[in-house]
């Protein structure tokens, strides 16, 4: 009977120490195939970088020569005028904004918890199965 034990003993102790390497080597295999995925995203991003800088520089290049010679006094002042028409549109929907919230406080504060459900709704099944993708 004492031989049968060691010999149980024996399989036990081998058994677990070919699950801890088996553990090991996935782990280090792992390891290398996300150093080698890193290395090819590196590569592809500096790869796709140099191209967009390239793209943009030409777009930069053509988009000086377009407007050399284009008397931009006029333009500007549009321009200005847009932003600040803009700018009292944005000022007067928050006022509007405040003034809601100050006559109604409950029901802001309640719409904004409906909002943030729904949002957690919609989002936290994207933000979960995103993590699943990358951890």
């Amino acid at each position: 009977m004492s031989d049968s034990s060691t010999v149980n003993s024996m399989t036990i102790k081998w058994k677990v120490k070919e699950m801890a390497l088996f553990r090991r080597a996935r782990h280090e295999d792992l390891a290398s195939r996300l150093e080698r995925k890193g290395s090819e995203l590196s590569q592809t991003a500096a790869e796709k970088g140099a191209e967009t800088s390239r793209r943009v520089s030409d777009i930069l290049r053509r988009a000086a020569e377009d407007i050399q010679g284009v008397d931009v006094g006029d333009y500007r002042e549009r321009a200005m005028y847009a932003i600040d028409d803009a700018r009292a549109r944005v000022e007067e929907r928050a006022e509007d904004a405040r003034d809601a919230i100050r006559a109604r406080p409950l029901t802001s504060v309640a719409v904004a918890i409906g909002v943030g459900i729904i949002a957690g709704a919609i989002l936290g099944p994207i933000g979960y199965q995103a993590a699943r993708r990358y951890y």
